[in-house]
């Protein structure tokens, strides 16, 4: 009742720090109509079982394992260590007899041993490591408004993503569509030069017989040694 419908609704709304501190609150003050219940008893169980059962129930989202272990906490008191439970009765009864004395903070009094101050500080100190565990392992759900505040700013997000996407796809196509520029190679180039035949230039050796001659026209044209033509300056 407590974890399976209260908890899941107030989880559902304001998170599961709301969630375990509500039920585990109620579950405390369930206990204080008993026949020898007590506001001392009460505040103890919603400190101690009512944390303890809230968190392990937040960590393993399992009933079973919550009502096995409230199942076992109780028999152990009544039927085996005939001590009171939950203040439901005067006086225990089960396979031992056992008799708490000592001061009512202390001993629990008539509510029984879970009204125990040393009960609680132990009990206490599982659930908050508990609740550690609980926080590192990223299982705490969050109130519905921070839900839906996250959930706007991903749907913006992955908005923002397409937009972005397909805006480079834009690009793309865009510069697909584009005429492409004809850039020239180096090497054709150097075909801009004015190329004599073979046979033009075995003329122009074969009129100009001196070698000075020779260099001079050759160093005019700017006749190139290693090509076939020559490059014209102009006289």
């Amino acid at each position: 009742l407590f974890r399976g419908i209260l908890y899941r609704i107030v989880e559902g709304t304001l998170g599961s720090w709301a969630a375990v501190g509500i039920s585990a609150l109620v579950f405390g003050l369930s206990h204080v109509p008993n026949p020898q219940g007590t506001w001392q008893g009460g505040i103890a169980i919603a400190l101690e079982a009512g944390l303890l059962f809230a968190v392990l129930y937040a960590l393993t989202r399992s009933l079973w394992l919550v009502m096995g272990v409230h199942f076992a906490w109780n028999m152990v008191q009544g039927p085996v260590l005939g001590i009171v439970v939950s203040g439901q009765s005067g006086q225990g009864s089960g396979y031992l007899k056992s008799t708490l004395t000592g001061p009512q903070w202390l001993s629990g009094g008539p509510f029984g041993m879970e009204a125990s101050m040393v009960t609680v500080a132990l009990l206490a100190a599982l659930a908050v490591w508990l609740l550690v565990q609980l926080h590192r392992r990223q299982l705490v759900v969050a109130p519905f408004w921070v839900r839906r505040r996250l959930l706007t700013a991903r749907q913006l997000v992955a908005v923002t993503g397409n937009m972005n996407i397909i805006k480079v796809q834009r690009k793309a196509q865009q510069r697909q569509q584009l005429p492409r520029k004809h850039h020239r190679p180096t090497h054709h180039r150097q075909q801009e030069r004015i190329f004599v035949p073979q046979v033009a230039r075995n003329l122009v050796r074969h009129f100009l017989q001196r070698g000075t001659a020779l260099v001079l026209v050759e160093q005019k044209l700017g006749i190139i040694k290693h090509g076939l033509g020559f490059k014209a300056f102009g006289f």
